[in-house]
């Protein structure tokens, strides 16, 4: 085994933004604490460029979303396996379906010491909360039986750490709250940019409702569109409207999308916002009325950030950034139950406001941050496969972890 401060890490993600919202500080983490070698590879997105300008270790692979960019996989399984051999990595992280398969499976061919998956939900087999088909279920046990044979599989939810656990039996498997959210670059102190309200046609003089995220009707957009409309007929909502940020996966929806939106003044529809940070600081409440089963949505993470309450569903990965009295949990995905919420934000006191956004901020600082999922994931590296000696001038990331409760299988 190598000595702890000359480890290498490959790090292998699906996509330039999760790169660039994630993984570039956990690379700095790993280098800060620990001394760590890391090499990222990032698919060829359109955030090509502003990857190139961090100054990391970076190699471009062929990008695979969808099943017709399938025909490139020789060519990406010919990329992997030749910045394995290159650099030589003793440990892999990867993220998400593509990087898990493929990082796993060659990684192991090739013998790497240490391969780390994360699982960001399981939605794209059990979206709309339906039984996947035989053609779904099929390639979800070819990927169990792929990524069971890492040697630690983290999962962001307890609800996803119980399935895994009853499919996996070989992989170590732990929880974490997230992926983690940067307290630094998301803080109380950030300044909107000056134009940025003219720009998006926003008062200064408004509270606003924001749902920011992937348009779909897994998500509950639709609901809280027409529950947004139910409160305002019926006289309430009057200094308050909606802030609608996001892109549309499946197209198809947009026409239904315009038909409830179009020609209210009080629904804000901004399309794809790269940096959520201005949205966040003027919006006054988040919300995510979402049964799309995925991990912990990183929105509401970023919300609780800045100290933003919450209104979401009793849905796994939403339910745990609602759980300090700090929002709403919604007993039903409905306009109407959607509409009630609204109004019973509308009426809130400064002082209850202020309880609530001060919880959201403290649920985010003990739970959420990126420096406690990162220690916590070296903490079980450190279980598994050996011991990694943090430098001597590097400060405690958090000095109560033993206070922190980590699920490993």
């Amino acid at each position: 085994m190598k000595n702890s401060l000359n480890r290498k890490a490959l790090i292998y993600t699906n996509h330039d933004e999760d790169f660039l919202n994630s993984r570039v500080n956990f690379i700095h983490f790993l280098k800060d604490k620990y001394n760590f070698t890391s090499r990222a590879l990032v698919p060829n997105g359109e955030l090509k460029q502003e990857v190139k300008r961090l100054n990391l270790s970076i190699g471009f692979l062929v990008k695979i979303m969808k099943l017709s960019d399938f025909w490139k996989l020789p060519v990406l399984i010919f990329q992997l396996i030749f910045e394995i051999i290159r650099f030589k990595p003793d440990m892999i992280f990867t993220y998400k379906f593509v990087p898990n398969f493929l990082g796993v499976l060659i990684g192991r061919l090739l013998g790497v010491d240490f391969i780390c998956v994360t699982l960001a939900g399981l939605g794209r087999f059990f979206s709309n909360n339906k039984k996947p088909t035989s053609y779904e279920l099929a390639i979800l046990r070819l990927y169990i039986y792929v990524i069971d044979r890492a040697d630690l599989i983290v999962v962001q939810n307890f609800e996803d750490f119980l399935f895994i656990q009853s499919w996996c039996k070989r992989a170590k498997i732990m929880q974490t709250d997230g992926s983690g959210v940067d307290e630094v670059r998301f803080n109380l102190n950030y300044s909107i940019p000056k134009d940025f309200y003219q720009e998006y046609n926003l008062s200064t003089q408004s509270n606003y409702f924001l749902y920011c995220g992937r348009i779909m009707e897994e998500k509950g957009v639709f609901e809280l569109i027409e529950g947004f409309k139910t409160a305002k007929r019926l006289g309430h909502l009057k200094n308050w409207e909606l802030i609608i940020a996001g892109w549309f996966p499946n197209k198809s929806i947009i026409p239904r999308f315009n038909d409830q939106t179009e020609g209210i003044k009080s629904i804000h529809f901004l399309g794809y916002i790269n940096d959520v940070r201005p949205l966040l600081k003027l919006s006054q409440v988040s919300v995510l009325p979402t049964n799309y089963p995925e991990g912990v949505p990183r929105i509401l993470i970023e919300s609780l950030a800045f100290g933003l309450p919450i209104i979401t569903t009793d849905n796994k990965g939403s339910k745990e950034t609602c759980s300090f009295n700090n929002g709403i949990i919604l007993s039903e995905k409905s306009n109407i139950c959607l509409a009630q919420s609204l109004i019973d934000f509308e009426k809130c006191t400064s002082e209850e406001y202020q309880v609530m956004s001060n919880n959201s901020r403290s649920l985010f600082e003990n739970r959420f941050c990126s420096d406690i999922i990162y220690h916590n994931i070296l903490k079980a590296v450190n279980l598994f496969y050996g011991p990694l000696q943090e430098l001597p001038k590097a400060k405690p990331i958090y000095v109560n972890m033993e206070e922190i409760p980590l699920a490993v299988s």
